[in-house]
């Protein structure tokens, strides 16, 4: 589920969402601590967008 979190809380940091980005990003965050632990590269990039989502790469790249 973690990948399924992470691509929901990229499209919406995409489009500028930052509630919905960092929720689904908190989701993914979750799922790859339960499913690998500590330890998973995947874990600090969902870290980066709870911690800052508008500094995050993904932020408003599909803006108007």
């Amino acid at each position: 589920m973690d990948v399924a979190y992470g691509f929901a809380a990229l499209a919406y940091s995409a489009v500028g969402d930052e509630a919905r980005a960092v929720g689904y990003a908190e989701q993914a965050r979750e799922a790859v601590l339960m499913k690998d632990g500590v330890w998973r590269g995947d874990l600090r990039i969902w870290e980066k967008v709870v911690g800052d989502v508008r500094g995050h790469w993904s932020w408003r790249r599909r803006a108007e």
